[in-house]
C-alpha cells in the first residue's frame, strides 16, 4: 500500500507547519485535512479532525476517523508524514517548510 501527498499548504503557527491531503493508493481514497507539526526536532501528523465544544464550553478537536488497533496508527501516521516529505510541490512552500527527505524519493510499502 502506498500513500501519496496530493496537496500541501504551508502554514506556521506555534508548532503547526501545514495541512495536507493524502491519497491511499490501495484503498482508492483521498483523505483531506492532515496536519503536520514540528517541535524540538520531532515531526508528526494528526488525522483530519472536527472541532467541537465540550460540556464546559471549551473548544476541542477530535479525529474524524481512528484506528481500532493502535499498532496500525503508528505506521500509518509515519507513512503520511513521509508522503508529505516526498510531495513534489513541497519546494513551492520552501519559505515556510523544508522537508527532511528528498521530495521525489521512492515510496515504500506500508507494513500493514
Amino acid at each position: 500500500m502506498k500513500m501519496i501527498c496530493t496537496r500541501f499548504k504551508a502554514f506556521e503557527s506555534k508548532c503547526l507547519r501545514g495541512f495536507a491531503d493524502i491519497y491511499v493508493d490501495e484503498w482508492g481514497i483521498e483523505i483531506p485535512g492532515f496536519t503536520l507539526y514540528e517541535k524540538d526536532g520531532q515531526r508528526w501528523v494528526n488525522l483530519p479532525g472536527q472541532e467541537y465544544t465540550d460540556k464546559d464550553g471549551m473548544k476541542k478537536h477530535r479525529p474524524i476517523f481512528f484506528f481500532k488497533e493502535k499498532e496500525n496508527w503508528e505506521p500509518f501516521k509515519n507513512a503520511a508524514r513521509d508522503a508529505i516529505d516526498r510531495f513534489k510541490g513541497c519546494s513551492d512552500n520552501s519559505d515556510q517548510y523544508t522537508p527532511s527527505k528528498n521530495c521525489c524519493e521512492k515510496q515504500d510499502e506500508l507494513p500493514f
